[in-house]
C-alpha cells in the first residue's frame, strides 16, 4: 500500500532496473514488480541474468511475458522515457568508471523531464572498496537470506563509494539529486546508500 501510495502520481509509467544473484538474493525487487503489475502499472523489469528473468515469468505463472526482459545495460539499448526509475543493487555492481558513468547516462536518458530515479547502493556512506575484477565470476559460497540454505554462486564486481563521491559522480552525470540519505532496511544488506534524482 506505501509503495502504490508514493508513486501514485506517476501516471502508471515506470520502469525497474533490479538485480538478483541467482539463488542467493531475496527476491524483495520482483516482488515489488509482481505488486506494481498486479495494481497495474506499467512496468518494465530489467535483469542482467536470463535466470532470473524466466524465474519471474515462472512466479507470475507467465501472466505478464513481456514485462521482464534480459538487458545488458553496457551493450543494449532501450527506447522510451519513464516516470520513475527504481534501481537497487545495480550501480556497486559497475567497477569501472566509465560503466559507472553509462548507468548514469542510462537513467538521464530514461527519465522523463519530471521523472525521478531511486538509486540503492550498497555502503555505509563512509568506507570505499574496489572489488579484482578478475575474480568476478569464481564460485563462492553464500548463505541465501530466504531459506538460510548455503549455495554455491558465481562472485560478482563490486565497487563502493562513499555518499559524497555518489553525490559528486551523480551530480557531474547531469542528475540533481533530491535527497540522499543511508538506510539499514534493504533485505539482504547491511547499509546502503540511497539517493533520489531527476534530470539537472
Amino acid at each position: 500500500e506505501n509503495v502504490e501510495f508514493k508513486i501514485s502520481a506517476f501516471e502508471n509509467e515506470i520502469t525497474l532496473l533490479f538485480s538478483m544473484e541467482d539463488g542467493v538474493s531475496t527476491s524483495v525487487e520482483m516482488e515489488h514488480v509482481i505488486f506494481l503489475l498486479d495494481k497495474g502499472y506499467n512496468v518494465l523489469a530489467l535483469e542482467y541474468s536470463i535466470s532470473a528473468v524466466n524465474k519471474c515469468k515462472e512466479l507470475t505463472n507467465n501472466k505478464y511475458p513481456n514485462n521482464f526482459k534480459q538487458f545488458d545495460l553496457m551493450q543494449d539499448t532501450l527506447s522510451g522515457e519513464y516516470d520513475f526509475i527504481y534501481s537497487v543493487a545495480v550501480i556497486h555492481m559497475f567497477v569501472e568508471e566509465n560503466h559507472r558513468q553509462k548507468f548514469y547516462n542510462f537513467i538521464y536518458e530514461h527519465l522523463s523531464n519530471t521523472g525521478k530515479a531511486l538509486i540503492i547502493a550498497m555502503g555505509n556512506g563512509k568506507d570505499e572498496y574496489t572489488s579484482d575484477i578478475n575474480m568476478a565470476f569464481n564460485e563462492v559460497e553464500r548463505t541465501n537470506i530466504n531459506s538460510n540454505e548455503r549455495v554455491i554462486v558465481a562472485s560478482t564486481s563490486c565497487k563502493i563509494k562513499s555518499i559524497s563521491n555518489m553525490f559528486k559522480e551523480i551530480e557531474n552525470s547531469n542528475l540533481k539529486v533530491i535527497e540522499n540519505k543511508i538506510i539499514e532496511d534493504v533485505p539482504g544488506f547491511d547499509k546502503c546508500c540511497c539517493f533520489i534524482v531527476e534530470k539537472n
